[in-house]
C-alpha cells in the first residue's frame, strides 16, 4: 500500500510548522521551480 501526500496536505503540514512568511514562500518558489524543471526535462 502505498502512502500518497497531497499538495493540500502538504501545504497543512508545512503552515504547521513554519510559522514565518518567508520560509512558506520559499516552499512556493521552490515548487515553482522544480515543476517547471520537471516540465523542461520532460520536453515541453
Amino acid at each position: 500500500m502505498e502512502n500518497i501526500i497531497t499538495r493540500e496536505v502538504a501545504w497543512e503540514l508545512l503552515r504547521k510548522y513554519n510559522k514565518d512568511p518567508f520560509h512558506l514562500q520559499h516552499a512556493l518558489t521552490v515548487e515553482g521551480v522544480m515543476r517547471r524543471h520537471s516540465l523542461l526535462q520532460a520536453g515541453f
